[in-house]
């Protein structure tokens, strides 16, 4: 299971991080710069400034990550051979193996044709 979950940060970090930092980049500097006139110190900043106005981005990230979830079927059968219980007289094994014996399967092998002179 927390294979799952790494590999499921893993696969969607790069893009949240986009998101966010897209979001961070468009916050208006002059609001930083009002808020530090009038006193305010870093966490006051934080909390009253970028925060509330990555409220939409985060809105999107749950979406995507809502959805995200949703598609993680075929990730969970990859590694795990369909779940924590595997049919009978097959253990469960790791994507790794299982793609070696589909591409040993798969691979065409030469005939033994005897060539006569």
């Amino acid at each position: 299971m927390l294979s799952i979950v790494a590999t499921t940060v893993w696969w969607t970090v790069g893009f949240n991080f986009l998101l966010y930092l897209a979001a961070l980049q468009a916050i208006p500097a002059h609001l930083y710069e009002a808020a530090e006139l009038d006193g305010a110190g870093t966490w006051k900043r934080l909390l009253h400034i970028t925060l509330p106005m990555l409220r939409r981005t985060t809105g999107l990230v749950v979406v995507l990550q809502v959805l995200a979830s949703l598609k993680i079927f075929d990730q969970v059968y990859i590694m795990t051979g369909g779940g924590p219980t595997s049919p009978p007289g097959r253990s469960s094994s790791t994507s790794t193996s299982r793609a070696s014996r589909a591409t040993a399967s798969a691979t065409p092998r030469p005939s033994r044709t005897s060539s006569s002179p």
